[in-house]
């Protein structure tokens, strides 16, 4: 379990609203409480990723919860091509 303080809490659920789910991402609604959604808070701030299939999202949150987030294309691969 990760402690996110009420800014970061905040803050990652506007990315949530405003970026994940615009795109495609937490169909569901579950936020912040969605199983798919990861978080690391050892380091000077807080690192999260949300994996899902054809995206992904990351981003990292300071304390006062400002940050950047990033959303990546992923697939699975299959056939000759897979690695």
């Amino acid at each position: 379990m990760t402690v996110l303080n009420t800014r970061q809490a905040a803050a990652l659920e506007a990315v949530f609203t405003n970026v994940l789910r615009p795109a495609g991402l937490d169909a569901a609604g579950d936020g912040i409480h969605s199983v798919n959604l990861h978080a690391d808070a050892s380091g000077p701030a807080l690192a999260w990723w949300y994996d899902d299939e054809p995206l992904s999202a990351n981003g990292v949150l300071d304390g006062q919860g400002h940050g950047l987030v990033w959303l990546r294309r992923t697939e699975t691969v299959s056939g000759p091509h897979a690695v």
